[in-house]
């Protein structure tokens, strides 16, 4: 079984023979990535069709890697890039899945923060891929993490009239879900409720976010709420959610047709 060496070294603790070498190479040097942190962590983690399981070890510099198979129950896609478009389209469907489950009545379990956390910042790691500031890459990297206030700050450097900036509320709303430092705390959350206008405030969050996006004209193509189809799917839900949340009048003339 091979064994890498650079500035840490790979131990291969399965049998890895039956995979193609170049395939190996790609994992391994995936793997070696991590070393750049030079502190202990486990990871499980995959690259095309692969999964896998390794620890990090930096007294002994060395990897161990204890896990690797083939992807049984997900079909991946190969040669897959993740850009801006993609990054907005998985925010759209978060969007739409914590507004099904406030619309079922689930909004104070912890699914339902989490996916209210993870779109607000998917939209705006979207839009700051979209404006060339940052990287798909860079975003990954643990100065962003799932911080989203790091995340308004950068975005109001490069967009600052928008009408995110517009409204106190929406800044708080933000800052109280970002969850880089309450991780934990908003997964599981079945001890949280929360204080409307809650609901209100996140919907116009983001319908904003994705109008900043897709600019006027897309935006008004992609009924409702810039949604496109996969708001029809479930438009009667989001519809709904306005109502029962009373979106202001304002918001309501600016960015819906009812």
């Amino acid at each position: 079984m091979p064994t890498t060496e650079l500035k840490y070294k790979i131990n291969w603790n399965v049998d890895n023979s039956d995979y193609p070498d170049e395939d190996i190479k790609r994992i391994e040097e995936k793997v070696l990535a991590y070393s750049r942190e030079d502190k202990e962590i486990s990871v499980s983690g995959g690259l095309g069709e692969y999964h896998y399981h390794f620890r990090v070890f930096p007294d002994t510099k060395t990897i161990n890697i204890n896990y690797l198979a083939k992807f049984k129950f997900f079909n991946w896609k190969q040669n897959y890039r993740q850009d801006e478009n993609i990054v907005f389209i998985n925010a759209q469907e978060d969007f739409v899945s914590y507004l099904t489950l406030d619309f079922v009545g689930n909004m104070p379990m912890g699914t339902s923060l989490w996916l209210l956390q993870q779109s607000i910042e998917k939209y705006l790691k979207a839009l700051l891929i979209k404006d060339g500031k940052f990287s798909i890459d860079d975003l990954r990297k643990r100065e962003f993490g799932h911080n989203l206030a790091i995340l308004f700050d950068e975005y109001r450097k490069v967009n600052p009239t928008s009408l995110l900036f517009s409204n106190e509320d929406y800044r708080i709303l933000i800052f109280e879900v970002d969850s880089d430092g309450n991780n934990t705390g908003i997964r599981y959350s079945g001890g949280i409720h929360v204080n409307e206008p809650f609901t209100r405030i996140y919907i116009e969050i983001c319908t904003i976010l994705r109008y900043d996006f897709l600019g006027v004209e897309k935006f008004n193509e992609s009924f409702p709420l810039g949604l496109g189809g996969r708001g029809d799917k479930v438009a009667e839900i989001i519809i709904q959610a306005h109502k029962n949340h009373q979106i202001s009048n304002y918001f309501l003339n600016r960015f819906i047709r009812t």
